[in-house]
C-alpha cells in the first residue's frame, strides 16, 4: 500500500509538471502571438536605426482589440525666434527642446541627446538623425561666429559684448517637438520611422548648412541639393508626400565645426534672422514704420518685381518704362536693383563675422555694392561747392566725406572690397567703423522724421521711405539701361557715368518729394538723398549677397510638410 502511495504521488506530480510545462508553453506562444502583434514596428523603431530616440518607443496594450501597439517618437523640426523670452518657455519643457541652445536644465540636457543627432552614423540609421547633427553642428558654429557664449550652468548669455543689449527678436534657430506616432499608421512602402518639417524651413536650413537647391518642387515631389559635402534627395510616399532623404560624403556624418573631408568650410556665415531667411525666397521685410506698418516687397521674379514696383509707384509712365526695358531675368535695373540696401536694415551684428545673406534677386546686381565709392566721394566733392560754406547742410554732407576719409585711413582697399573677401574671423576695427557709420546715418533718419512729423505746418511729413521710393522711379526713367543685345551689361565699366547720372536725377528728384510726396526743403532731400546713397554703400560693405537658385516666393512661411525618412 505505501509503495502504491507514493507511485501515485510520484505520477501526480509528473502530470502536474506536465500540465505546468504546457501551460507555459501556451502562455508563451500566447504571448509571443500579442507581442508578434506590434513587432514589426518595434523592431523597425530600436537603436540601431532612431539612435537614442529608440529609448521612448515603447509598447501599449489595446484592450479593445486585445493586442499591442507599437509607440515611438521623432522630431518635428522648425524655426523659431531665439530671444530671452521664448528660451525661458521652451527651454523647461520636455515636448520642445532647442537644436542648439536654451537653457541648461536638467530636461534639456536630457533632450540634448536626441536633438543633437548623436548616433547618426550608423548605415541603418534614419537619415533624419543625419540631419540633426548636421543643423546641430552649423548652429553651433554660428552661435559662436555670432559671440553668444555658452555657459555650462546658466546656458545661452544673449547679451552683445559691447552693446548690452537684447538680440536681434528676428533671430531664428531650430528647435524640435517630440511627436508620438502610432506605427499603425505607417503606410506598409515605410520601413523607417520619419521626420516631419515644413518646406519653408527646409529650404532655409538647408541653405544655411551651405548646400544650394538644384530642384525645388515639393507639390511634385521633386526636391534636390547638393553642397559643403550634403546631397539631399527626395522620392514620393504613397499615402504619405514627398520624403527626402539626407546624406553625407564627409569622413564624419554631421557637420564639423570649420571642415568637411579635410577642407574648410567657407559657406556657413550665413546670418540666422527671419529677414535673411525671406531673401531665400526673395523677399524683403521691412522693419515696422507706425505710417507704413509691416511692408514687404517680392523680386524673385520680374513679375513680382512688377508687382512690387506697382505698390508704391506715384511718378507717372515709371511702370510703363519698367515693363518695356525690363528683360526676363535682369542682372542691371536703375535704382531697383538698389533696392535690397535701400529698404532692408543691416543684418549683421556689431561685432559678428556672420555677413552672408541670400540675394532676394537671384543673378540681379547693385551699382552700389561695385567700386563706386571713388565716383560718389567724386561727385559729392562738386555737389558741395553749391552750398554756403559751414552752413549746417553743408557740415551734414561733409560728415559723409569725412567718413569716407576715416574708412580709408583704417583701410585704403575699403571701397573696392565686399565682405566676401574678408574671410578672417577676426572682428577688425574697419568693421566697426563701417557699422558705427552706418548706425549713425539710420539714426540722422530717424531724428529727421521725429522732427519733421506731422504736427509741422506748411508740408507733410518727411518719411525714409518716402525718399527712397522716389529714388527708385526716378532713376528708372531718367538713367540710361545701358542695353546690349545680349542683355544686361557689366555695369563695373559705366560706374562712373551712372553715379554721374544718379546725382544728376537729384534736382529731378527735389520736384518729385514736392509734387508727388507733399515734402518741398530743398536742403533737407539733398542731404537726405546723399546719405541715402552712401548708407547703402556701406549696407553692401556689411554683408555679402549670395546669388543663387531663388526658391518660389509661394513657399515662404509654406507650413506644407515634407518628411525626412
Amino acid at each position: 500500500m505505501a509503495s502504491s502511495s507514493a507511485s501515485d504521488t510520484d505520477l501526480a506530480a509528473a502530470a502536474l509538471a506536465t500540465a505546468l510545462a504546457a501551460l507555459l508553453i501556451a502562455i508563451g506562444q500566447l504571448l509571443q502571438q500579442y507581442f508578434a502583434t506590434a513587432d514589426g514596428g518595434y523592431r523597425r523603431c530600436q537603436s540601431s536605426v532612431m539612435g537614442p530616440w529608440a529609448k521612448r518607443t515603447h509598447l501599449r496594450w489595446r484592450w479593445s482589440q486585445f493586442r499591442f501597439e507599437t509607440i515611438f517618437t521623432t522630431p518635428f523640426i522648425s524655426l523659431y525666434p531665439f530671444n530671452k523670452q521664448s528660451v525661458k518657455v521652451i527651454g523647461p519643457r520636455y515636448d520642445r527642446a532647442w537644436v542648439v541652445g536654451g537653457m541648461c536644465t536638467e530636461q534639456s540636457k536630457k533632450a540634448h541627446s536626441l536633438v543633437s543627432g548623436k548616433h547618426g552614423e550608423n548605415i541603418d540609421s534614419a537619415t533624419w538623425l543625419r540631419f540633426l547633427r548636421a543643423i546641430y553642428k552649423g548652429h553651433e558654429l554660428l552661435l559662436k561666429d555670432s559671440k553668444r557664449v555658452q555657459d555650462p550652468e546658466k546656458g545661452f548669455n544673449f547679451e552683445f559684448v559691447t552693446a548690452g543689449k537684447d538680440p536681434d527678436p528676428t533671430l531664428t534657430m531650430p528647435i524640435v517637438e517630440f511627436e508620438e506616432r502610432s506605427w499603425d499608421f505607417m503606410p506598409p512602402e515605410v520601413v523607417k520611422p520619419y521626420a516631419r518639417i515644413g518646406v519653408s524651413d527646409i529650404a532655409i536650413l538647408v541653405r544655411r548648412l551651405g548646400m544650394n537647391w538644384m530642384v525645388f518642387d515639393p507639390h511634385e515631389g521633386t526636391m534636390r541639393a547638393e553642397g559643403n559635402g550634403f546631397v539631399l534627395t527626395s522620392t514620393t510616399v504613397r499615402s504619405v508626400g514627398t520624403m527626402l532623404y539626407f546624406t553625407s560624403t564627409g569622413r564624419e556624418v554631421g557637420l564639423p565645426l570649420e571642415y568637411v573631408m579635410g577642407r574648410r568650410v567657407k559657406d556657413l556665415r550665413w546670418i540666422p534672422k527671419a529677414r535673411a531667411d525671406a531673401m531665400t525666397f526673395g523677399v524683403l521685410l521691412l522693419s515696422y514704420h507706425p505710417y507704413f506698418g509691416r511692408l514687404r516687397y517680392d523680386i524673385s521674379s520680374r513679375g513680382h518685381m512688377i508687382e512690387t514696383l506697382h505698390s508704391f509707384i506715384r511718378i507717372p509712365d515709371t511702370l510703363n518704362k519698367f515693363e518695356a526695358e525690363l528683360p526676363d531675368e535682369p542682372l542691371w535695373i536703375p535704382g531697383f536693383s538698389d533696392i535690397v540696401a535701400l529698404v532692408l536694415p543691416v543684418l549683421k551684428e556689431r561685432e559678428s563675422s556672420l555677413f552672408r545673406v541670400p540675394n532676394p534677386g537671384s543673378s540681379l546686381q547693385c551699382l552700389l555694392s561695385h567700386d563706386c565709392v571713388a565716383p560718389f566721394e567724386s561727385e559729392v566733392r562738386e555737389l558741395i561747392r553749391h552750398f554756403t560754406p559751414y552752413s549746417p547742410l553743408s557740415v551734414e554732407i561733409a560728415w559723409v566725406l569725412d567718413s569716407i576719409n576715416a574708412l580709408n585711413r583704417l583701410d585704403p582697399t575699403w571701397c573696392s572690397l565686399s565682405s566676401n573677401d574678408r574671410n578672417e574671423r577676426e572682428i577688425t576695427s574697419l568693421q566697426l567703423e563701417l557699422y558705427d557709420t552706418c548706425a549713425s546715418i539710420s539714426e540722422y533718419f530717424e531724428d529727421l522724421e521725429k522732427e519733421y512729423s506731422g504736427h509741422r505746418t506748411g508740408h507733410h511729413p518727411f518719411f525714409y521711405l518716402n525718399l527712397a521710393h522716389c529714388h527708385i522711379q526716378r532713376m528708372i526713367l531718367d538713367v540710361n539701361w545701358y542695353r546690349t543685345p545680349g542683355g544686361s551689361p557689366n555695369i563695373d565699366v559705366h560706374i562712373a557715368d551712372i553715379m554721374r547720372e544718379y546725382f544728376g536725377c537729384l534736382p529731378r528728384i527735389i520736384e518729385d518729394m514736392a509734387e508727388y510726396y507733399d515734402f518741398g526743403n530743398e536742403g533737407i532731400i539733398t542731404v537726405a538723398w546723399v546719405k541715402m546713397i552712401f548708407r547703402a554703400i556701406l549696407w553692401h560693405r556689411l554683408h555679402f549677397l549670395q546669388s543663387g537658385p531663388i526658391i518660389p516666393s509661394q513657399h515662404y512661411e509654406s507650413q506644407l510638410p515634407v518628411y525626412i525618412g
